[in-house]
């Protein structure tokens, strides 16, 4: 009994700490597109809307795309086929995704530490000015740190399936977390040379690395194809 009235009142504290934070940003929900929206992401999306939902590289054209996965516009495209291409629906989603972020830096850093270590990383993450100025902003670095912030959670617990698919929804994202795919290999390989892991989780490994890598090779030359270039 005292261990669900002490994790209950954990979540409660982290209730208490996304309210203020809801609360603050209500403001912006309804404000027009800034920025990289109204140049980049919020044409791209629309432009999916009003034409051709899909990931290749041909259903952007390429001052919207500018060579990059499409994973995106897609999402907010195929959302505003539901709900309407506004920005309110675009805020509100963003708004989940951040808050479904500073969820999970909360439920990771518990994992990983404790409860107390979870709800202060929580807390700091959502008084972090950056952040919130991007939290309703249809802008990828939400959604990229989701993603990224799973893949090396699921690594580090040996989860390769979550953690490959992590990093290649991060990668479709943006192509930049490449890089996390590098570094994760690097230190999988320190880690498999102190511990000699079995066959079957070292192949795991190795494969949750390579897909995201293969697949984004795909989409290059898939882009070649049909744009006549890589990048």
């Amino acid at each position: 009994l005292w261990r669900v009235l002490r994790t209950n009142r954990v979540w409660l504290v982290l209730a208490l700490v996304l309210v203020p934070f809801w609360i603050y940003k209500l403001r912006d929900l309804a404000l027009p597109y800034f920025w990289d929206e109204l140049g980049v992401y919020g044409r791209a999306s629309i432009y999916l809307h009003d034409h051709t939902l899909g990931l290749l590289p041909s259903h952007l054209p390429p001052e919207l795309s500018r060579g990059h996965p499409l994973l995106l516009p897609f999402a907010f495209g195929a959302l505003f086929r539901v709900f309407g291409a506004t920005p309110f629906v675009a805020h509100v989603f963003m708004l989940l995704l951040a808050t479904g972020l500073v969820v999970s830096v909360f439920w990771i850093a518990r994992c990983h530490w404790n409860a107390t270590v979870g709800l202060a990383a929580a807390t700091l993450l959502t008084v972090h000015p950056l952040f919130l100025a991007q939290s309703t902003l249809l802008l990828l670095e939400v959604p990229l740190a989701l993603a990224c912030l799973w893949s090396m959670h699921a690594f580090s617990r040996k989860r390769y399936l979550l953690a490959g698919i992590c990093l290649t929804l991060a990668v479709f994202v943006k192509e930049a977390a490449l890089v996390l795919g590098l570094v994760r290999g690097m230190m999988l390989l320190v880690q498999w040379l102190r511990a000699r892991p079995s066959l079957k989780s070292a192949l795991a490994g190795i494969l949750a690395l390579l897909v995201p890598g293969l697949l984004y090779g795909l989409f290059l030359l898939i882009q070649k194809r049909q744009n006549g270039w890589y990048f």
